[in-house]
């Protein structure tokens, strides 16, 4: 993924210095543990695994942009964060994933068992960072609102998990599948954060579910987008690529097992039977089948489609263009796609 714009990096020390915050000066292991899921004090940007935090980035952004200030959605932001947070350290566990984007899983670390309660006390302190809304200035109504959206979008979150926890249970996903998924687990969150950036901002409803639209969609652009380049970008790695294969979570590769044929077909199988060793050679012919079958393009196809709906979401919204400025070079950032 390309460097965050700069309206993003402008917010992260504030944003990291809140979560620090959250999960300082407690002594006890359990905070210890989501200190290390947090990054504990290697800097901003550190935390989840490298993450830019883009949950509470956006939270800001969307504040910002319906006219509110960025101190007053802090606590959002972090709750934001910290459900996202959970959500990982669930995911890392189902998947088995010692390790994340060269950071330790939490679960590998400390266990399978300390690993779910963990996750359990991050959607806990989401939740209570939440109802800290009223010290910055938000109305009950405002702090009831933004408590719903968050528990509604966490729900929505373990509904499609568990979908798609049966449908991998009896087949592989199909792209339609898979696409569902992503837009209501990693769109559910992204777009609960901008809706929460715009509550607090005391923004109308219109303004808030326009967010909330551009939010889901700029999340599921960011998450097809971090597929591409865990097979062709800088973030590529032979062990990645070949853990992406053996589960097919990655979108082109389950576009190029649904719709493969013939030669490519049969090689594709072949690769994921382990009828060779895949080294780097296999890697490169890997890579050049799914060229050949058309599934990168077919990945570039709907992040591109999914940040355009991102977009336009945001001119509904009714935010100004001038104030929507940064939300759309973070969409874009996240998305891989250059400026307009």
């Amino acid at each position: 993924m390309s460097s965050l714009p700069p309206a993003a990096q402008r917010l992260l020390p504030e944003l990291v210095a809140e979560l620090r915050g959250r999960v300082s000066g407690q002594g006890t292991p359990l905070f210890e543990m989501l200190r290390q899921h947090l990054g504990g004090d290697r800097g901003p940007g550190a935390m989840a695994g490298g993450s830019p935090h883009l949950h509470g980035v956006l939270c800001l952004l969307a504040c910002e942009a319906a006219g509110g200030g960025r101190r007053a959605a802090l606590p959002a932001a972090a709750a934001v964060e910290m459900a996202a947070g959970s959500a990982l350290v669930h995911d890392e566990i189902r998947w088995g994933a010692p390790a994340r984007e060269g950071r330790p899983s939490l679960w590998w670390t400390w266990g399978h068992a300390q690993g779910i309660n963990a996750g359990d006390g991050l959607y806990a302190l989401a939740r209570l960072a939440v109802m800290d809304l009223p010290r910055e200035g938000a109305t009950p109504e405002a702090t009831l609102g933004a408590l719903r959206a968050l528990d509604e979008a966490c729900q929505q979150v373990c509904e499609r998990r568990a979908r798609e926890i049966d449908l991998e249970a009896r087949a592989a996903l199909t792209v339609q599948e898979y696409l569902w998924a992503v837009e209501g687990q990693e769109g559910a969150l992204t777009g609960a954060a901008c809706a929460l950036g715009a509550m607090v901002a005391s923004a109308p409803e219109a303004t808030a579910e326009g967010l909330r639209d551009f939010g889901r969609w700029a999340g599921a652009a960011h998450r097809l987008r971090r597929d591409m380049d865990g097979l062709w970008g800088a973030a590529r790695d032979g062990s990645n690529v070949v853990d992406a294969l053996d589960r097919r979570r990655s979108l082109p590769l389950i576009h190029a097992f649904q719709y493969a044929t013939g030669a490519d077909r049969r090689r594709l199988e072949a690769l994921a039977a382990r009828e060779e060793p895949l080294g780097d050679a296999r890697l490169g012919e890997l890579m050049a089948l799914l060229d050949r079958c058309g599934a990168r393009a077919f990945a570039e196809a709907t992040t591109r489609r999914y940040l355009d709906d991102a977009l336009e979401a945001l001119r509904a919204s009714r935010i100004a263009r001038t104030a929507a400025g940064d939300l759309e070079a973070m969409a874009r950032s996240l998305a891989g796609a250059g400026p307009s």
